[in-house]
């Protein structure tokens, strides 16, 4: 049995927009996610991949266990093409 939590999540997403193909931006956020499904992180990624025109070059997931202040465990890195 797997034991479901709500988790205070990083996400760290790097990509680039179609009109600055040599501007590499970054955007954060920081929310709590039901771990280890992380349904709202995978629907947010599914949100951008369908309605967002910019290629995601890294996603860096990190969950917190401790204190929302103090985040280090990264549980998965992805690199999209």
């Amino acid at each position: 049995m797997i034991l479901t939590a709500k988790r205070n999540v990083v996400l760290q997403l790097t990509y680039w927009m179609p009109d600055y193909p040599s501007l590499l931006q970054e955007f954060v956020w920081s929310y709590t996610d039901i771990v280890p499904e992380l349904r709202r992180t995978h629907g947010f990624l599914n949100y951008w991949r369908k309605n967002i025109s910019a290629t995601i070059n890294k996603v860096v997931i990190s969950v917190d266990d401790r204190e929302w202040r103090d985040y280090s465990n990264v549980i998965g890195l992805y690199k999209l093409n």
